[in-house]
Formats: C-alpha cells, sequence, structure tokens
C-alpha cells in the first residue's frame, strides 16, 4: 500500500491534502489506484467572487497496465463534488457533481516521472444550487469542463 500527500494550486484553489491508495497485481505489471483529493476556493459566479468557500472533494479509481519496463498506460474514472462552505455531510449545501472518465498515459524513468490524462465528463452530472445549469446530463457550470486535460510532472530527489 503506497499513501502521497499532495498541495498544489490549480485556479482559485488552493489543493490541501489528498491521499493515494495503490494494489499492484501480476508481478507490479497491473496496478489498481484509487484517490482522495480536496481543494479549497472562493465560490464564483462569472466574473463575481462570492464571499464564502466552496470545498471540492474529487474521489477517482483507475487500473493501468504496465507495458514496458518505464511506460504504463490505464483508464481513470473521477466524481468531483463542490461543496458550499464545510458542510461536507449537508446535502442542502451540495452544490454540483460531475463524473469523469477517459484514457491516461504515464512514463517513469530514472529520474523523473510524467502522466498524461485526458478525461470526457459523463451526461450523468447534478447541479443542485441551479439545475439549469444541467444540459443533457452535462453541467455548463464553470468548474465542471466538458473536457479535461492533466498533465503530471515530477523529479525524484
Amino acid at each position: 500500500m503506497f499513501q502521497l500527500g499532495a498541495i498544489g494550486i490549480e485556479r482559485s484553489q488552493l489543493g490541501l491534502g489528498g491521499s493515494q491508495r495503490r494494489k499492484c497485481l501480476l508481478n507490479v505489471q497491473l496496478r489498481a489506484d484509487t484517490a482522495l483529493e480536496t481543494a479549497v476556493g472562493q465560490i464564483e459566479r462569472g466574473l463575481i467572487f462570492l464571499d464564502r468557500a466552496a470545498l471540492h472533494v474529487n474521489f477517482g479509481i483507475g487500473v493501468s497496465y504496465r507495458f514496458s519496463e518505464d511506460w504504463s498506460a490505464g483508464f481513470e474514472f473521477e466524481n468531483e463534488r463542490e461543496i458550499n462552505g464545510w458542510a461536507v455531510f449537508s446535502h442542502r449545501q451540495w452544490m454540483g457533481s460531475g463524473y469523469y472518465t477517459g484514457p491516461t498515459i504515464h512514463y517513469g524513468g530514472q529520474h523523473f516521472f510524467a502522466t498524461l490524462t485526458w478525461w470526457q465528463q459523463l451526461p450523468i452530472a447534478k447541479n443542485y444550487m441551479d439545475p439549469s445549469l444541467i444540459k443533457d446530463g452535462y453541467d455548463d457550470d464553470v468548474d465542471f469542463e466538458h473536457t479535461r486535460v492533466r498533465l503530471k510532472f515530477g523529479y525524484y530527489f
């Protein structure tokens, strides 16, 4: 089992904490991952920043297969929830929920690693605060893009 904490800045959000769990199967060629990430940001509607905090909670799962010594490819699924303030368990404070899935490719060399992921929003999104933002099952809110591309890069010290 592997754990990794994370901190980073994305748009107007400060990501605090996060964990990753990894289970290796078939002599480390097939791997299953889960991830939980949180981020705190300001609630924005268009160009207006409201004076309230928004909590983003992302839960992801994925599988990957290492096809050579340094390369692996896989598939990921992620659920992102946006919550008004800190009331995580109060459904009245939930703002939106989007689901994403897509392929990923990873290079892990001796001195650095890079992971490229392409996600497409699934048409099963919910917007609890403004249901008019749901069009054909997709959330058109500013925090729920239809397509996301993520590049992670790291250098081993």
